[in-house]
């Protein structure tokens, strides 16, 4: 558990490219996989107070997380929030557990990740149906941030301070989807003109 999250966000259009620099600049591979989020609701506006209540299903292991945003951000290019996170045994338990506590699923999310560590950091390459490909960095030092987002070939102008779920919603506005179209692979191939 930790209770302060600090990321930066940036979509990129070649992971693999980047994915080689990132190796190429000492990054140590640490896992892939796949992740399914359900994220809950409470009807009374707890999403909309960008809150998010989250049981996610990866392949090694369950976590719930609870997530709210920070009044104060130190840049518009980052998302800071506070964070609290547990391993799960049970999913399903978990599940009822939230639904018995007046919560509903209010948005599945799916999205294939790789982690690596460079120069202290947890970098993540995720791709996230329908929305495309990511690279994420966590820190908890600004500067340090900066110095790798410039190894990269990247800048802190880049960052996205939305969440997933946020972005998702934007898109089916975009494209005409149902507000409840669930943000996965399967929902994407559907959509897609046949």
């Amino acid at each position: 558990m930790k209770d302060k999250e600090i990321e930066i966000k940036i979509k990129i259009d070649d992971r693999d490219a980047l994915t080689k620099k990132v190796e190429a600049l000492g990054g140590i591979f640490k896992e892939r996989g796949n992740e399914m989020d359900v994220l809950y609701d409470d009807g009374k506006g707890f999403y909309d107070a960008h809150k998010v209540l989250r049981l996610r299903k990866a392949d090694k292991t369950n976590v719930l997380t609870y997530k709210e945003k920070l009044p104060k951000s130190t840049s518009f290019n980052l998302l800071e929030r506070m964070e609290l996170q547990t391993e799960v045994g049970d999913y399903q338990i978990m599940d009822d557990i939230i639904k018995h506590l007046g919560f509903v699923p209010y948005r599945i999310k799916e999205k294939k990740y790789e982690d690596y560590l460079l120069d202290g950091l947890k970098v993540e390459f995720h791709t996230v149906a329908f929305l495309g490909d990511f690279i994420e960095i966590e820190t908890e030092d600004i500067n340090k941030l900066k110095i790798v987002l410039g190894k990269l070939g990247l800048n802190l102008e880049q960052g996205i301070n939305r969440d997933y779920g946020t972005l998702f919603s934007e898109y089916c506005e975009q494209h005409n989807l149902p507000k409840d179209t669930p943000c996965t692979f399967e929902a994407e191939q559907r959509s897609l003109p046949h």
